[in-house]
């Protein structure tokens, strides 16, 4: 079986060859779709012996993966992106997918660095990024892309299933400096969607979290249209899409006062266990919350889930977040939450290791001090002959 890996280009020089070198050893082809490059992206992607098609561009990304797919002759499409990194122990596993009759697509796991000196430091993402070349395939979406018809309805329809793997790629646009043209592409993207296509939550969402990220006071205006969308599914079992975890990221944060008609932070918390048990950031949110409010036992043992899921990686991997969270900030948190609960050994030992993290020493220092100072004052006080 053989695969062709496509991706679209705009003068993506400073990343280009760093996906190539990565896809060269696994592709039996690369399809590059140029959009308009004025760097030095042809040649370089010419040097590995890419195929490369033009496209004019026409702020639509999925119009220009789709012509993309068109070119690839390979029996199957692994979409890869040029910021990203096709990681070299996935190329057995990669091998091992393409020989399952019975699967027509894979998720892959996609690392989202948010440091570029961490290569560890991560949170992962399921993505729908290796199928079968079929005439079908389709992407829509003017940005953030998505398949119409849905890879599972096009698996049914062969007898096949689309399954996870152990697939992996990295991840580098979330790390390094947020550049103001591609908030600004973004944004011109997501309205002509939404003119087009009005009233999806989806695309609502996105435009909101990219107006919020620019520091755009417009998000607010399509935040309270994304909670009005949103207010008819309140009751289902399951969200309209996980994207509605960033709405709420934004929710559970306002004042009880300032809340849309019909929530509550009580109807908040009851739709977070309903609808994103595992969603680290609402966790985040919610251990904030009850400490906060002095709930310093809830808060403890959400902090502790979150460690736990950072270990075990059993967090919901729909949408990213800072992976502090699950490891150096929740074990800082929770040493703060047993100090405040008096369990002062176990705090210690935690404190103790982040203090040897360069990145914590400081923080750690200072309340393994307060430990000290603490534990003096009570030494002190039991020393003193009760009073009759």
């Amino acid at each position: 079986m053989s695969i062709s890996f496509c991706l679209i280009a705009r003068n993506e020089e400073k990343n280009l060859e760093r996906v190539l070198t990565s896809i060269k050893p696994v592709a039996d082809e690369i399809i590059l779709t140029d959009t308009g490059s004025t760097d030095a992206t042809i040649q370089i992607a010419q040097k590995f012996g890419a195929k490369i098609s033009h496209f004019a561009w026409c702020d639509d990304l999925s119009a220009a993966r789709n012509f993309g797919f068109k070119q690839a002759t390979g029996d199957w499409i692994f979409w890869i992106d040029a910021d990203e990194e096709f990681l070299a122990e996935s190329a057995d596993e990669i091998r091992r997918c393409l020989s399952q009759d019975n699967v027509f697509a894979y998720l892959i796991l996609r690392q989202d660095l948010t440091d570029l000196g961490r290569l560890d430091l991560y949170s992962e993402m399921w993505l729908p990024r290796l199928f079968r070349r079929h005439k079908e395939i389709l992407l829509i979406g003017r940005h953030h892309e998505q398949f119409k018809p849905s890879l599972v309805e096009l698996a049914e329809k062969q007898g096949q299933v689309v399954e996870g793997s152990a697939i992996r790629i990295r991840h580098y646009g979330f790390a390094g400096p947020k550049r103001a043209d591609k908030f600004s592409r973004d944004v011109k993207l997501l309205e002509l969607e939404l003119q087009e296509r009005p009233g999806q939550l989806y695309y609502q969402i996105e435009l909101y979290r990219t107006l919020l990220l620019m520091g755009d006071n417009r998000w607010r205006t399509v935040f309270a249209e994304a909670v009005e969308n949103l207010r008819k599914y309140i009751e289902e079992e399951n969200p309209p899409t996980p994207q509605v975890a960033l709405l709420f990221e934004t929710l559970l944060q306002l004042p009880q006062n300032e809340l849309p008609a019909g929530f509550t932070q009580a109807k908040l918390r009851e739709l977070v266990a309903r609808w994103f048990p595992r969603s680290a950031p609402l966790l985040w949110i919610l251990a904030k919350q009850d400490y906060e409010q002095s709930r310093f036992g809830e808060a403890e043992m959400i902090l502790r889930q979150l460690i736990q899921m950072g270990k075990d990686r059993t967090y919901d991997r729909s949408v990213g977040f800072d992976p502090r969270i699950l490891a150096g900030e929740a074990e800082m948190n929770l040493a703060v939450c047993l100090i405040r609960q008096a369990s002062i050994i176990e705090a210690t030992k935690i404190l103790e290791s982040l203090s040897a993290r360069k990145e914590y020493h400081l923080a750690a220092e200072q309340n393994l001090n307060a430990i000290k100072r603490l534990r003096m004052g009570f030494s002190s006080k039991s020393r003193r002959r009760p009073r009759y």
